[in-house]
């Protein structure tokens, strides 16, 4: 399982990631991973979370993509 959380999420925030961080952290079968700069939709934004994140014109994170696809050749 792979779980992807952008730290800038204005609908699913921080604490949602803790939790499963907390019930699924450590498992051999559970890559977690953070990505600071992207909002909901894991485009790299400098704004706050907020609506406007929505209205920002961009592409999903190349680090995203990427660990993506490397997980995928791992699993």
């Amino acid at each position: 399982m792979y779980i992807a959380q952008a730290e800038k999420d204005y609908q699913v925030p921080m604490k949602d990631f803790d939790i499963w961080k907390e019930k699924l952290g450590g498992k051999d079968n559970v890559t977690m991973k953070l990505y600071p700069d992207c909002y909901h939709l894991f485009i790299p934004t400098d704004e706050q979370p907020g609506k406007q994140n929505y209205e920002q014109e961009g592409h999903v994170a190349k680090a995203l993509i990427d660990d993506i696809a490397g997980w995928i050749e791992t699993h």
